[in-house]
């Protein structure tokens, strides 16, 4: 998940997804028209439409010091931070590897809690302090906010914060970060069947808003626990490799003059490969599979040239031969082919097909178990 670069702090790169730009404005529009008229009625619009955009900034501004206690333990432990987003449900601090130990994991995940916790604190100190309406609801409410972040990233549901400090402990007494994972994921997505389902009783209560918003919650939740483990399989299977230990130097081609019926009766549909190299003199222009060919009614394949139809070089992904084997997975699985290029330097030395990927993955879980 990326977005657009609005800072960089501790040498990491903050960036707003624009997803966070639609939850911005529904968090002021529900402060302007119902928090804050409520709890101060006495308010001028000005005055509640300022708290309103005040407060969201604010809470947003919180969450990032959430995400950056994260990224500054984890920096503590050794691992290396890619970028913070702040997208529709907060933040998120994306680490290029998971923690090596059960205690850099407990660390890790308890750092952003703590400080949702303390900036509550100072908040609610700071209501307590001041003696004007308006500063005084407003830090009220940024402290209760945080407190709420607080507490619910301690639920122990994977991937939340507190299901990594179950993950952790887990980790700790068995030894097995695999199994821990499977255990916190599980706990994870119970947890994101029941806010389902809880938002469902809400809805057919009358309660529309409120439960939509907790089915929409507790969907992300469940898509985010079944993938963290799915991801933990596939970094523990490709540890220690590298994007050539993955690589295929002998990928099969075709030239960009022939018309698609010639690639798919005279190629495609006489070998066991699904995605195939354009070359011409040598030199790698692109890549064509049987999705490419598709794209053109069948009628039009005698007139159209594989060079017409194939994913340009340009728009293929490439990672280099040295980089880790989960940067390459991460790559094939954001290409169109199904392929990544592998280039040392400038020079093309070969690349990485999503089935040979996944059949690597496959028989190295296999032999682990």
């Amino acid at each position: 998940m990326t977005g657009f670069r609005v800072a960089r702090i501790f040498g990491i790169s903050v960036e707003i997804h624009y997803t966070w730009l639609i939850v911005f404005g529904l968090i002021a529009w529900s402060l302007a028209v119902g928090y804050f008229p409520r709890v101060g009625p006495n308010l001028g619009m000005v005055t509640v439409i300022a708290l309103s955009v005040t407060a969201t900034l604010l809470f947003f501004a919180a969450l990032l010091l959430h995400e950056l206690a994260h990224s500054y333990v984890a920096i503590r432990e050794g691992l290396s931070v890619r970028r913070i987003t702040l997208f529709i449900f907060g933040g998120v601090a994306q680490m290029a590897k998971e923690p090596d130990t059960a205690g850099g994991e407990f660390r890790m995940a308890a750092a952003g809690p703590l400080t949702s916790l303390v900036i509550g604190g100072l908040f609610w100190g700071l209501s307590r302090a001041v003696g004007a309406e308006a500063a005084r609801l407003l830090f009220q409410y940024l402290g209760f906010i945080n407190v709420a972040v607080a507490l619910f990233n301690l639920v122990p549901a994977f991937p939340l914060d507190g299901g990594r400090v179950l993950r952790s402990a887990i980790w700790y007494f068995t030894g097995n970060l695999t199994r821990a994972t499977l255990i916190a994921s599980s706990v994870g997505q119970g947890f994101a069947y029941l806010m389902i389902a809880f938002g469902l009783l809400q809805v057919f209560g009358g309660r529309v808003g409120n439960g939509m918003w907790l089915v929409f919650i507790g969907w992300f939740l469940l898509q985010a626990a079944q993938a963290g483990y799915q991801q933990v399989l596939i970094r523990r299977a490709l540890r220690g490799l590298i994007a050539r230990d993955l690589m295929r130097e002998d990928t099969a081609t075709v030239r960009p003059q022939i018309t698609l019926a010639e690639f798919v009766h005279e190629h495609l549909l006489g070998s066991a490969e699904s995605e195939f190299r354009v070359v011409d003199d040598s030199r790698v222009l692109g890549f064509i599979s049987l999705d490419d060919a598709k794209k053109t009614p069948r009628e039009q394949w005698e007139q159209v040239t594989v060079a017409e139809a194939m994913t340009p070089e340009a728009e293929c992904p490439t990672v280099n031969a040295s980089q880790s084997a989960f940067d390459a997975f991460l790559a094939v699985a954001a290409s169109p082919t199904g392929q990544a290029m592998v280039r040392d330097g400038s020079r093309f030395v070969g690349a990485i097909t999503r089935r040979d990927l996944l059949a690597r993955v496959r028989n190295r879980l296999l032999l682990e178990e």
